[in-house]
């Protein structure tokens, strides 16, 4: 329970929480406010695409053009 506290208007904090209304507009919003961060949270993992890394064997250091790119090869026209 908060306090009783008095606001602007002469209204204590501690009897307003106590009200049902106020009470189960209260609940719900944590309600609200913990399946948002359980979803954002919790979730945001899962979005995540897994790669795997690929390995080249460098046997050249000469800026060449792919032969056939997109064959999962990585050489040039003379091979290299």
């Amino acid at each position: 329970m908060i306090g009783n506290r008095t606001l602007k208007h002469g209204v204590r904090l501690g009897l307003m929480l106590r009200c049902g209304k106020e009470r189960t507009r209260v609940r719900r919003m944590l309600v609200w406010v913990t399946l948002v961060f359980l979803l954002t949270v919790v979730s945001s993992p899962y979005f995540v695409p897994s790669v795997m890394a690929a390995t080249f064997t460098v046997n050249t250091t000469d800026d060449t053009v792919d032969a056939n790119p997109g064959d999962g090869v990585c050489a040039d026209s003379a091979g290299k």
